[in-house]
């Protein structure tokens, strides 16, 4: 598990968290398929199937795109590993 702070509210599915602390925690790895439960401040929970890569990484915390001006949560960074998800919008 791991605890992020995300800069800014993020949309993940149907699901908007709000800026602040998130604890992220994730299932035993499927191959390369692990499902991963992300709790936002506020008890917002959003759960979603992810590919893990492991391998080391500078840059950790979340990773987001902007789709018609709403930032969608699209994984996180590890130091030892990346999760991009797979099912979120």
């Amino acid at each position: 598990s791991e605890t992020f702070t995300l800069p800014w509210s993020v949309q993940i599915g149907d699901v908007q968290l709000p800026e602040g602390r998130c604890d992220v925690t994730w299932s035993e790895a499927f191959g390369t398929q692990v499902q991963m439960t992300i709790k936002g401040e506020g008890k917002k929970t959003a759960t979603v199937n992810a590919t893990v890569v492991q391998g080391k990484t500078t840059y950790t915390g979340p990773v987001t795109t902007v789709v018609d001006g709403v930032r969608h949560l699209k994984g996180f960074r590890t130091k030892d590993a990346t999760f991009t998800f797979v099912d979120a919008k």
